[in-house]
């Protein structure tokens, strides 16, 4: 008995269930130096560039340090400004893309929606002629006793 139960209890423990994941060995994936190395071996040359340039050009001033510090603070603002356009760009593609795809239900369903504006648009007509009418008819009376006025005096 103690037997069959050791037996199932090892049983268990090596049964993985589908919404568990069945511990694979762990694969090196990717290239590390290509992703995290190289652009921060390409940003110390570009940095280290730009200072030797000043160095060379103009040591001393001020004024050439501060363009030289303007530049390596605005520089993340424009790529970060650059991220937004290229979304938009990508959005407006896919929704170019996916306009075209529209299944033929979707035009059945404009034209529903195209009479159903036509026939508010006659409703509304319809509810405000009553209220036009009023209001021009005393307009009317209105313009009509003034000008009856204006004679008498």
């Amino acid at each position: 008995m103690l037997v069959r139960v050791l037996q199932l209890h090892r049983m268990t423990e090596e049964q993985w269930y589908p919404w568990e994941e069945a511990e694979a060995p762990i694969q090196k994936r990717g290239k590390p130096w290509l992703w995290i190395g190289l652009p921060m071996l390409i940003g110390i040359l570009l940095i280290a560039g730009i200072i030797f340039a000043v160095i060379n050009n103009a040591f001393g001033t001020t004024r050439i340090w501060a363009d030289v510090s303007l530049i390596f603070v605005l520089f993340p603002i424009c790529i970060l400004g650059f991220i937004p356009l290229l979304v938009f760009i990508g959005l407006s593609y896919g929704i170019g893309r996916l306009v075209g795809w529209l299944p033929d239900p979707l035009w059945q369903l404009d034209t529903i929606l195209a009479r159903v504006a036509r026939e508010a648009k006659r409703g509304s007509k319809v509810l405000a002629r009553p209220i036009v009418v009023v209001r021009g008819s005393g307009a009317m009376i209105e313009a009509f006793l003034r000008g009856l006025r204006d004679i008498i005096r």
